[in-house]
């Protein structure tokens, strides 16, 4: 299937809404290290009160002028597609809910997508073993999913350090300055 078009991402939009689960080869980097170009991930459709922190999920986002790769822009024509490790899920009464996502080695998050525009969570990775082979990880099982939780609390840790430290740039750098904004005038 390929999805460098708009026909391949509707037929696997139409796949994955009638049940089925995908596989398919991931390319790009934003995912690294967790995920790799190359590797191969299992798609299965999930309930939108399914999805939690820490899921990788194939989503339509927002803006898709704002989806990028390690190399620029996406084409902001067509139907696009990201996958990414959801961070953060906002629900309120009878509204959608609201779900952020962001790439593993990217250093903010997406803009935020509601859930009808989630068409699928990962449930399995294939893996390559250092004698060739290959196995598939589910990703479904309790260290798979204590490891998002992890990547998750890390991303949000590293986000508002970045905040903090961006603050602290525009602080005055001597001591003469900062004593100088304290003391009255006088």
């Amino acid at each position: 299937m390929d999805l460098s078009n708009p026909d391949g991402i509707r037929l696997l939009a139409e796949l994955l809404a009638g049940g089925a689960a995908v596989r398919f080869t991931v390319t790009g980097a934003s995912m690294r290290p967790f995920l790799a170009g190359g590797e191969t991930v299992e798609l299965r459709p999930v309930p939108p009160d399914r999805i939690r922190p820490g899921d990788l999920v194939l989503f339509r986002p927002s803006r898709p002028e704002a989806a990028y790769t390690p190399v620029g822009v996406l084409p902001a024509e067509g139907p696009q597609l990201m996958l990414h490790r959801v961070i953060r899920i906002r629900r309120g009464a009878g509204l959608p809910a609201l779900i952020q996502t962001q790439g593993d080695a990217l250093w903010a998050p997406d803009d935020p997508v509601e859930e009808e525009q989630v068409l699928a969570r990962v449930c399995a990775v294939e893996r390559a073993g250092s004698d060739g082979s290959s196995r598939w990880s589910d990703l479904g099982g309790f260290p798979w999913q204590a490891v998002g939780r992890l990547v998750v609390l890390r991303q949000g840790i590293c986000w508002r350090a970045r905040r903090a430290f961006a603050w602290a740039r525009r602080l005055p750098h001597d001591r003469n300055s900062l004593s100088a904004r304290r003391s009255p005038a006088g």
